[in-house]
Parts: structure tokens; sequence; C-alpha cells
């Protein structure tokens, strides 16, 4: 049991009754309000994590890639895991990450704070996708999907 994180330490995950919840974070107070049931705490699972940085070079000789994308679905901690990766990230050719107009996780940042993290680092954005269909008008995240013009 480990996740990405900025940081390398012991913490625990937390298992909701609707798995797509499930996250390092617990719920924001007024998320639970349209999702009740579906954030509710049913474990809580000890774990560890790591920085991108600190696996990068191993998952490279183990999978032998040379043009990596970054996908992430870390349910309000997709930031987190690309500050851990503040040295390998230039080299991935793309990131998809969830942008949270809604707050729905407690501590988690807002999506011009990521946005612009992102665009620090030097990727550009292609691509802002709704992926919440049904809770329209509300809008809660998108996937955003970005690129690296070194690549180019």
């Amino acid at each position: 049991e480990v996740a990405l994180d900025s940081t390398a330490r012991h913490t625990e995950f937390n298992v909701t009754a609707a798995s797509q919840f499930s996250s390092l974070h617990a719920a924001a107070d007024h998320a639970a309000e349209g999702f009740t049931e579906e954030t509710r705490v049913v474990q809580k699972v000890s774990i560890e994590t790591v920085r991108l940085d600190d696996i990068y070079t191993s998952l490279q000789q183990e999978y032998g890639f040379t043009r990596p994308f970054l996908k992430l679905d870390t349910q309000g901690h997709d930031l987190e895991v690309v500050k851990g990766g503040a040295a390998s990230i230039a080299r991935f050719v793309g990131l998809q990450s969830e942008l949270a107009p809604s707050q729905l996780y407690a501590g988690a940042p807002d999506y011009h704070t990521a946005l612009l993290y992102y665009r620090e680092l030097g990727f550009r954005l292609s691509g802002l996708i709704p992926n919440n269909a049904g809770h329209f008008p509300d809008l809660h995240e998108v996937d955003c999907l970005m690129y690296n013009p070194a690549f180019r």
C-alpha cells in the first residue's frame, strides 16, 4: 500500500462508500451535502507515500518508457503528486490532472492554483473536459490535459 505524494511519510487513506471518492483527503464539508452517502468513510488504510522523483528512475528501468505521460486521478491530491516529481516532471510529454472548480476535498488546492503551478513547470493547456455529467448546473471537476512543448 503506497501512494505518490510531495513527501515520503506514513499516513491513512480514506476508503469511501463509493470508491471514486476514496482519497488521502477527507471530503470538504460542503461537498458532503450533495454526496453524503458516497463520501462516507468506511475504512482507513495505513499507507506509506513516496515521491515521484524517488521512484522515477526505477520505474523507467523496469518499464523502459521514453516518452511518459502522467495521468492523475487522486481525488484532490494531484498537485502534491506533481510537487513530488518536480525534478523529473520535465521528462513527461504531458499530463492529465483533475481540477476542481468546486472543492470536493478538504485541503485540496483550487483549480487556479493547480493550473498555475503546472504552467510554471512549462506545461501548456491542451484541453479542459468536464467529467461530472449528471450534476448540471454544478461543475465539480474537469480533466485538464496539458502538454510539454519540449516534446513538440
